[in-house]
Protein backbone atom coordinates (compact mmCIF):
# COMPACT_ATOMS: atom_id res chain seq x y z
CA UNK A 1 0.00 0.00 0.00
CA UNK A 2 2.92 2.23 1.08
CA UNK A 3 4.73 2.31 -2.67
CA UNK A 4 1.39 2.57 -4.59
CA UNK A 5 1.08 5.43 -2.00
CA UNK A 6 4.40 6.71 -3.33
CA UNK A 7 3.83 6.11 -7.23
CA UNK A 8 0.16 8.05 -6.99
CA UNK A 9 1.78 10.64 -5.34
CA UNK A 10 4.56 10.69 -8.46
CA UNK A 11 1.87 10.69 -11.01
CA UNK A 12 0.38 13.97 -9.69
CA UNK A 13 3.90 15.76 -9.43
CA UNK A 14 2.70 19.03 -11.62
CA UNK A 15 -0.84 19.54 -12.53
CA UNK A 16 -3.09 16.55 -13.21
CA UNK A 17 -4.30 17.82 -16.48
CA UNK A 18 -0.55 17.79 -17.95
CA UNK A 19 -0.24 14.32 -17.79
CA UNK A 20 -2.61 13.96 -21.03
CA UNK A 21 0.31 16.89 -22.72
CA UNK A 22 3.39 15.72 -24.52
CA UNK A 23 6.61 16.40 -22.55
CA UNK A 24 9.63 17.83 -24.59
CA UNK A 25 11.75 16.17 -21.77
CA UNK A 26 12.04 11.95 -22.36
CA UNK A 27 11.63 11.36 -18.74
CA UNK A 28 9.07 13.81 -17.92
CA UNK A 29 7.25 12.08 -21.10
CA UNK A 30 7.88 8.28 -20.02
CA UNK A 31 6.25 9.84 -16.21
CA UNK A 32 2.96 11.15 -18.03
CA UNK A 33 2.40 8.00 -19.85
CA UNK A 34 2.71 6.05 -17.10
CA UNK A 35 0.45 7.89 -15.34
CA UNK A 36 -1.83 8.13 -18.34
CA UNK A 37 -2.34 3.84 -17.72
CA UNK A 38 -1.26 3.59 -14.13
CA UNK A 39 -2.67 6.55 -11.84
CA UNK A 40 -6.51 5.09 -11.29
CA UNK A 41 -4.74 1.56 -10.36
CA UNK A 42 -2.61 3.12 -8.17
CA UNK A 43 -5.19 5.14 -5.99
CA UNK A 44 -6.99 1.71 -5.88
CA UNK A 45 -4.23 0.08 -4.04
CA UNK A 46 -3.67 2.33 -1.99
CA UNK A 47 -6.80 2.62 -0.38
CA UNK A 48 -7.19 6.35 -1.66
CA UNK A 49 -10.56 5.94 -2.38
CA UNK A 50 -11.87 9.74 -1.64
CA UNK A 51 -9.15 10.88 -4.30
CA UNK A 52 -10.30 7.94 -6.78
CA UNK A 53 -14.09 8.82 -6.65
CA UNK A 54 -12.76 12.40 -6.98
CA UNK A 55 -10.76 11.88 -10.16
CA UNK A 56 -13.38 9.51 -11.72
CA UNK A 57 -16.07 12.04 -11.03
CA UNK A 58 -14.50 15.04 -12.92
CA UNK A 59 -15.87 14.56 -16.32
CA UNK A 60 -12.50 15.94 -17.25
CA UNK A 61 -10.54 13.17 -16.67
CA UNK A 62 -13.03 11.25 -18.51
CA UNK A 63 -12.83 12.76 -21.63
CA UNK A 64 -8.81 12.91 -21.83
CA UNK A 65 -9.06 9.59 -20.97
CA UNK A 66 -11.44 8.57 -24.38
CA UNK A 67 -9.11 10.90 -26.44
CA UNK A 68 -6.15 9.43 -25.69
CA UNK A 69 -7.46 5.96 -26.22
CA UNK A 70 -10.42 5.63 -28.47
CA UNK A 71 -11.31 2.01 -27.73
CA UNK A 72 -12.24 3.27 -23.84
CA UNK A 73 -10.68 -0.39 -22.68
CA UNK A 74 -8.71 1.50 -20.49
CA UNK A 75 -11.24 3.91 -19.32
CA UNK A 76 -13.16 1.33 -18.43
CA UNK A 77 -10.30 -0.35 -16.66
CA UNK A 78 -10.35 3.00 -14.38
CA UNK A 79 -14.35 2.60 -13.86
CA UNK A 80 -13.64 -0.68 -12.95
CA UNK A 81 -11.36 -0.04 -10.16
CA UNK A 82 -14.09 2.60 -8.95
CA UNK A 83 -16.91 0.12 -8.47
CA UNK A 84 -14.37 -2.07 -6.67
CA UNK A 85 -13.49 0.85 -4.57
CA UNK A 86 -17.35 1.65 -4.00
CA UNK A 87 -17.52 -1.44 -2.31
CA UNK A 88 -14.63 -1.88 -0.45
CA UNK A 89 -16.05 0.44 2.57
CA UNK A 90 -15.65 -1.26 5.99
CA UNK A 91 -18.64 -0.07 7.47
CA UNK A 92 -22.13 0.13 6.12
CA UNK A 93 -22.74 3.74 6.49
CA UNK A 94 -19.58 3.81 4.30
CA UNK A 95 -20.75 1.27 1.73
CA UNK A 96 -24.50 3.41 1.71
CA UNK A 97 -22.42 6.65 1.01
CA UNK A 98 -20.45 5.06 -1.68
CA UNK A 99 -23.37 3.32 -3.37
CA UNK A 100 -23.86 6.11 -5.80
CA UNK A 101 -20.42 6.03 -7.19
CA UNK A 102 -20.93 2.36 -7.88
CA UNK A 103 -24.30 2.96 -9.85
CA UNK A 104 -22.99 5.82 -12.21
CA UNK A 105 -19.71 3.94 -13.07
CA UNK A 106 -21.26 0.50 -13.83
CA UNK A 107 -23.97 2.65 -15.70
CA UNK A 108 -21.24 4.47 -17.50
CA UNK A 109 -19.02 1.61 -17.85
CA UNK A 110 -21.81 -0.49 -19.85
CA UNK A 111 -22.72 2.08 -22.08
CA UNK A 112 -19.16 2.34 -23.03
CA UNK A 113 -19.33 -1.30 -23.67
CA UNK A 114 -22.43 -1.12 -25.57
CA UNK A 115 -21.28 1.41 -27.84
CA UNK A 116 -18.47 -0.78 -29.17
CA UNK A 117 -21.05 -2.80 -30.86
CA UNK A 118 -21.77 0.11 -33.04
CA UNK A 119 -18.51 -0.38 -34.62
CA UNK A 120 -18.82 -2.23 -37.77
CA UNK A 121 -17.09 -5.20 -39.76
CA UNK A 122 -15.30 -2.23 -41.67
CA UNK A 123 -13.93 -0.66 -39.53
CA UNK A 124 -12.17 -4.02 -38.23
CA UNK A 125 -11.14 -4.48 -41.76
CA UNK A 126 -9.38 -1.20 -42.19
CA UNK A 127 -7.27 -1.28 -38.98
CA UNK A 128 -6.25 -4.54 -40.37
CA UNK A 129 -5.05 -3.29 -43.37
CA UNK A 130 -3.05 -0.84 -41.38
CA UNK A 131 -1.26 -3.85 -39.40
CA UNK A 132 -2.93 -2.34 -36.32
CA UNK A 133 -4.23 -5.97 -35.04
CA UNK A 134 -3.28 -5.23 -31.62
CA UNK A 135 -6.15 -2.22 -31.86
CA UNK A 136 -8.36 -4.52 -33.27
CA UNK A 137 -8.16 -6.89 -31.14
CA UNK A 138 -8.84 -4.00 -27.93
CA UNK A 139 -11.88 -3.34 -29.75
CA UNK A 140 -13.25 -6.73 -30.60
CA UNK A 141 -12.69 -7.85 -26.26
CA UNK A 142 -15.43 -4.94 -25.56
CA UNK A 143 -18.21 -5.88 -28.13
CA UNK A 144 -21.13 -7.01 -26.50
CA UNK A 145 -23.12 -8.92 -29.28
CA UNK A 146 -21.92 -12.20 -29.72
CA UNK A 147 -22.89 -12.27 -33.53
CA UNK A 148 -20.88 -9.21 -34.23
CA UNK A 149 -18.61 -10.37 -32.21
CA UNK A 150 -17.50 -13.89 -33.55
CA UNK A 151 -17.67 -11.92 -36.90
CA UNK A 152 -15.02 -9.51 -35.93
CA UNK A 153 -12.86 -12.70 -34.15
CA UNK A 154 -12.86 -14.83 -37.50
CA UNK A 155 -12.25 -11.52 -39.77
CA UNK A 156 -8.86 -10.99 -37.57
CA UNK A 157 -8.14 -14.78 -37.46
CA UNK A 158 -8.79 -14.66 -41.63
CA UNK A 159 -6.13 -11.72 -41.68
CA UNK A 160 -3.45 -13.35 -39.47
CA UNK A 161 -3.48 -16.77 -41.35
CA UNK A 162 -2.09 -14.75 -44.59
CA UNK A 163 0.50 -14.46 -42.59
CA UNK A 164 2.90 -17.54 -42.41
CA UNK A 165 4.41 -16.76 -38.97
CA UNK A 166 1.25 -16.23 -37.16
CA UNK A 167 -1.00 -18.59 -38.60
CA UNK A 168 -1.25 -20.60 -34.52
CA UNK A 169 -2.48 -17.12 -33.05
CA UNK A 170 -5.37 -17.59 -36.40
CA UNK A 171 -6.50 -21.02 -34.98
CA UNK A 172 -6.88 -19.75 -31.91
CA UNK A 173 -9.02 -16.70 -32.84
CA UNK A 174 -11.02 -19.18 -35.01
CA UNK A 175 -11.08 -21.34 -31.82
CA UNK A 176 -12.10 -18.41 -29.73
CA UNK A 177 -14.82 -17.03 -32.03
CA UNK A 178 -16.59 -20.81 -32.05
CA UNK A 179 -16.64 -20.88 -28.47
CA UNK A 180 -17.94 -17.51 -27.88
CA UNK A 181 -21.06 -18.58 -30.54
CA UNK A 182 -20.94 -22.09 -28.67
CA UNK A 183 -21.72 -20.51 -25.58
CA UNK A 184 -24.46 -18.16 -26.40
CA UNK A 185 -27.45 -18.95 -24.29
CA UNK A 186 -30.10 -17.33 -26.45
CA UNK A 187 -30.87 -19.97 -28.82
CA UNK A 188 -31.57 -17.63 -31.87
CA UNK A 189 -28.23 -15.38 -31.26
CA UNK A 190 -26.37 -19.02 -31.36
CA UNK A 191 -27.96 -19.98 -34.05
CA UNK A 192 -27.01 -16.20 -36.05
CA UNK A 193 -23.69 -16.80 -34.25
CA UNK A 194 -22.84 -20.09 -35.87
CA UNK A 195 -24.54 -18.81 -39.12
CA UNK A 196 -21.81 -16.11 -39.73
CA UNK A 197 -18.96 -18.30 -38.64
CA UNK A 198 -19.78 -21.19 -40.85
CA UNK A 199 -20.47 -18.26 -43.64
CA UNK A 200 -16.75 -17.19 -42.91
CA UNK A 201 -15.02 -20.30 -42.98
CA UNK A 202 -16.68 -20.87 -46.44
CA UNK A 203 -15.77 -18.23 -47.72
CA UNK A 204 -11.80 -18.90 -46.60
CA UNK A 205 -12.40 -22.42 -48.60
CA UNK A 206 -12.45 -24.23 -45.30
CA UNK A 207 -15.58 -26.51 -46.06
CA UNK A 208 -14.32 -29.12 -43.81
CA UNK A 209 -14.86 -26.97 -40.97
CA UNK A 210 -17.81 -25.35 -41.74
CA UNK A 211 -20.39 -28.35 -42.57
CA UNK A 212 -20.62 -29.15 -39.20
CA UNK A 213 -20.73 -25.85 -37.66
CA UNK A 214 -23.72 -25.07 -40.03
CA UNK A 215 -25.30 -28.98 -38.89
CA UNK A 216 -24.50 -27.64 -35.20
CA UNK A 217 -26.63 -24.45 -36.13
CA UNK A 218 -29.79 -26.25 -37.80
CA UNK A 219 -29.89 -28.45 -34.55
CA UNK A 220 -29.87 -25.53 -32.03
CA UNK A 221 -32.73 -23.99 -34.50
CA UNK A 222 -34.64 -26.70 -34.61
CA UNK A 223 -34.31 -27.39 -30.51
CA UNK A 224 -35.95 -24.00 -30.40
CA UNK A 225 -39.68 -24.43 -28.91
CA UNK A 226 -41.24 -21.12 -29.73
CA UNK A 227 -42.68 -21.32 -33.11
CA UNK A 228 -42.14 -17.85 -34.27
CA UNK A 229 -38.87 -17.98 -32.75
CA UNK A 230 -37.78 -21.25 -34.33
CA UNK A 231 -39.05 -19.82 -38.03
CA UNK A 232 -36.35 -16.78 -37.81
CA UNK A 233 -33.86 -19.01 -36.78
CA UNK A 234 -34.37 -21.18 -39.52
CA UNK A 235 -34.76 -18.67 -42.17
CA UNK A 236 -31.34 -16.77 -40.69
CA UNK A 237 -29.68 -19.96 -41.18
CA UNK A 238 -30.92 -20.39 -44.98
CA UNK A 239 -29.95 -16.74 -45.72
CA UNK A 240 -26.74 -18.32 -44.04
CA UNK A 241 -26.30 -20.65 -46.51
CA UNK A 242 -27.42 -19.12 -49.69
CA UNK A 243 -24.60 -16.42 -49.09
CA UNK A 244 -22.09 -19.33 -48.79
CA UNK A 245 -23.66 -20.79 -52.20
CA UNK A 246 -25.11 -24.06 -50.79
CA UNK A 247 -28.46 -23.81 -52.59
CA UNK A 248 -29.80 -26.92 -51.73
CA UNK A 249 -28.96 -27.02 -48.19
CA UNK A 250 -30.79 -23.85 -48.28
CA UNK A 251 -33.81 -24.41 -49.90
CA UNK A 252 -34.10 -27.84 -47.50
CA UNK A 253 -33.77 -25.27 -44.40
CA UNK A 254 -35.60 -23.03 -45.79
CA UNK A 255 -38.73 -25.94 -46.53
CA UNK A 256 -38.32 -27.22 -42.97
CA UNK A 257 -39.92 -23.71 -41.79
CA UNK A 258 -43.60 -25.14 -40.73
CA UNK A 259 -45.01 -21.49 -40.61
CA UNK A 260 -45.91 -20.80 -44.43
CA UNK A 261 -45.25 -17.35 -43.52
CA UNK A 262 -42.22 -17.43 -42.58
CA UNK A 263 -41.22 -20.55 -45.02
CA UNK A 264 -42.46 -17.88 -47.81
CA UNK A 265 -40.29 -15.19 -46.62
CA UNK A 266 -36.95 -17.39 -46.33
CA UNK A 267 -37.81 -19.01 -49.93
CA UNK A 268 -38.57 -15.29 -51.59
CA UNK A 269 -35.32 -13.99 -50.85
CA UNK A 270 -33.66 -17.70 -51.90
CA UNK A 271 -35.22 -16.99 -55.20
CA UNK A 272 -33.53 -13.64 -54.83
CA UNK A 273 -29.86 -14.80 -54.05
CA UNK A 274 -30.00 -17.55 -57.18
CA UNK A 275 -31.16 -15.16 -59.58
CA UNK A 276 -28.29 -12.90 -58.57
CA UNK A 277 -25.88 -15.67 -58.51
CA UNK A 278 -27.65 -16.47 -62.30
CA UNK A 279 -29.17 -19.88 -61.83
CA UNK A 280 -31.99 -18.91 -63.27
CA UNK A 281 -34.26 -22.09 -63.52
CA UNK A 282 -33.66 -23.18 -60.13
CA UNK A 283 -34.72 -19.30 -59.15
CA UNK A 284 -37.79 -19.33 -61.54
CA UNK A 285 -39.01 -22.62 -59.66
CA UNK A 286 -38.39 -21.83 -55.94
CA UNK A 287 -40.22 -18.58 -56.95
CA UNK A 288 -43.42 -20.20 -58.28
CA UNK A 289 -43.55 -22.98 -55.12
CA UNK A 290 -43.92 -20.24 -53.32
CA UNK A 291 -47.44 -20.08 -51.80
CA UNK A 292 -47.88 -16.47 -50.72
CA UNK A 293 -48.92 -14.51 -53.45
CA UNK A 294 -46.78 -11.49 -52.18
CA UNK A 295 -43.43 -12.83 -51.32
CA UNK A 296 -44.14 -14.83 -54.86
CA UNK A 297 -44.26 -11.29 -56.85
CA UNK A 298 -41.85 -10.04 -55.10
CA UNK A 299 -39.60 -13.65 -55.72
CA UNK A 300 -40.48 -13.45 -59.60
CA UNK A 301 -39.80 -9.62 -59.51
CA UNK A 302 -36.43 -10.21 -57.97
CA UNK A 303 -36.12 -13.20 -60.66
CA UNK A 304 -37.11 -10.58 -63.42
CA UNK A 305 -35.24 -7.47 -62.96
CA UNK A 306 -32.11 -10.20 -62.91
CA UNK A 307 -32.96 -11.42 -66.39
CA UNK A 308 -32.96 -8.37 -67.29
CA UNK A 309 -29.28 -6.83 -66.18
CA UNK A 310 -27.99 -9.89 -67.67
CA UNK A 311 -29.93 -9.10 -70.82
CA UNK A 312 -32.05 -11.77 -71.49
CA UNK A 313 -35.35 -9.69 -72.53
CA UNK A 314 -37.39 -12.50 -73.54
CA UNK A 315 -36.63 -14.79 -70.55
CA UNK A 316 -38.00 -11.68 -68.26
CA UNK A 317 -40.92 -10.63 -70.15
CA UNK A 318 -43.33 -13.41 -69.20
CA UNK A 319 -41.38 -12.93 -65.75
CA UNK A 320 -42.69 -9.40 -65.18
CA UNK A 321 -46.19 -10.57 -66.86
CA UNK A 322 -46.47 -13.02 -64.28
CA UNK A 323 -45.16 -11.18 -60.98
CA UNK A 324 -47.75 -8.44 -62.33
CA UNK A 325 -50.51 -10.68 -62.37
CA UNK A 326 -49.86 -12.21 -59.38
CA UNK A 327 -49.17 -8.68 -57.81
CA UNK A 328 -52.54 -7.73 -58.95
CA UNK A 329 -54.36 -11.07 -57.95
CA UNK A 330 -53.59 -9.66 -53.81
CA UNK A 331 -57.00 -9.41 -51.78
CA UNK A 332 -55.37 -7.37 -49.23
CA UNK A 333 -55.59 -4.45 -50.38
CA UNK A 334 -52.39 -2.77 -48.77
CA UNK A 335 -50.25 -5.76 -49.48
CA UNK A 336 -51.58 -4.94 -52.86
CA UNK A 337 -50.55 -1.65 -53.13
CA UNK A 338 -47.40 -2.55 -51.31
CA UNK A 339 -46.35 -5.35 -53.93
CA UNK A 340 -47.29 -3.09 -57.32
CA UNK A 341 -45.30 0.09 -55.56
CA UNK A 342 -42.06 -2.34 -55.36
CA UNK A 343 -42.89 -3.28 -59.19
CA UNK A 344 -42.84 -0.22 -60.09
CA UNK A 345 -40.13 1.10 -58.60
CA UNK A 346 -38.16 -2.25 -59.85
CA UNK A 347 -38.84 -1.15 -63.08
CA UNK A 348 -37.55 2.18 -63.21
CA UNK A 349 -34.19 0.54 -61.64
CA UNK A 350 -34.08 -0.97 -64.85
CA UNK A 351 -35.79 1.77 -67.02
CA UNK A 352 -38.76 -0.08 -68.22
CA UNK A 353 -40.95 3.32 -68.46
CA UNK A 354 -43.52 1.09 -70.78
CA UNK A 355 -43.78 -1.59 -68.44
CA UNK A 356 -44.64 1.40 -65.44
CA UNK A 357 -46.78 3.03 -67.42
CA UNK A 358 -48.82 -0.11 -68.65
CA UNK A 359 -48.69 -1.36 -64.76
CA UNK A 360 -50.54 1.91 -63.66
CA UNK A 361 -52.85 1.39 -66.74
CA UNK A 362 -53.57 -2.10 -65.57
CA UNK A 363 -53.96 -1.61 -61.71
CA UNK A 364 -56.13 2.05 -62.47
CA UNK A 365 -58.20 -0.25 -64.46
CA UNK A 366 -58.83 -2.72 -61.48
CA UNK A 367 -59.96 -0.01 -59.00
CA UNK A 368 -63.65 -0.33 -58.09
CA UNK A 369 -63.84 2.10 -54.89
CA UNK A 370 -62.25 5.26 -53.84
CA UNK A 371 -60.45 3.71 -51.30
CA UNK A 372 -58.79 1.70 -53.65
CA UNK A 373 -57.91 4.56 -55.82
CA UNK A 374 -56.65 6.87 -53.19
CA UNK A 375 -54.51 4.00 -52.65
CA UNK A 376 -52.83 3.50 -55.97
CA UNK A 377 -51.74 7.19 -55.75
CA UNK A 378 -48.73 5.69 -55.01
CA UNK A 379 -48.40 4.15 -58.20
CA UNK A 380 -49.16 7.11 -60.05
CA UNK A 381 -45.76 8.47 -58.45
CA UNK A 382 -43.52 6.25 -60.57
CA UNK A 383 -45.11 8.40 -64.17
CA UNK A 384 -44.81 11.64 -61.68
CA UNK A 385 -40.90 11.13 -61.28
CA UNK A 386 -40.04 10.68 -64.75
CA UNK A 387 -42.77 13.91 -66.29
CA UNK A 388 -43.46 16.12 -62.87
CA UNK A 389 -46.31 18.17 -64.80
CA UNK A 390 -47.90 14.95 -64.70
CA UNK A 391 -48.56 15.58 -60.31
CA UNK A 392 -50.39 18.53 -61.11
CA UNK A 393 -52.78 17.05 -63.95
CA UNK A 394 -53.40 13.96 -60.50
CA UNK A 395 -54.31 16.99 -58.19
CA UNK A 396 -56.27 18.87 -60.46
CA UNK A 397 -58.58 15.31 -61.42
CA UNK A 398 -58.87 15.16 -57.79
CA UNK A 399 -59.66 18.63 -56.77
CA UNK A 400 -62.52 18.27 -59.95
CA UNK A 401 -64.07 14.82 -58.54
CA UNK A 402 -64.71 16.80 -55.03
CA UNK A 403 -65.80 19.98 -56.41
CA UNK A 404 -68.21 17.39 -58.41
CA UNK A 405 -69.36 15.75 -55.36
CA UNK A 406 -69.80 19.00 -52.98
CA UNK A 407 -71.69 20.49 -55.65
Amino acid sequence: MYWHDRLATWCERGLLEQIWQDAKESSEQERRIYARHHYIAHLYYAHRWSDLFEILDKGTYGLAKERYDISTRSYIQDLDYGRRAACGSETFEEGLNALPHLWRYTLLRCSLRSRADQYPLELFQLLLALNREQEALGYAEWLTDPVHKVAVFQTIAEHLARQATRRAESQQLSLRAYKIAHSTTDSYQQVLALGVLASALAEAQRWEQAEPIWKQAEQVACSITESNQQAWALQALAGSLANAQRWEQAEQVARSITDIDQQAWALQALAGALAKAQRWEQAEQVAYSITDSYQQAQGLQALASALVQAQRWEQAEPIWKQATQVACSITDSDQQSQALQDLVRALLKIGDYKGVLGLVQRSWLQVETRESAFQNFSLALGIISLKPEMGYILYEAFQSVNTFLHN
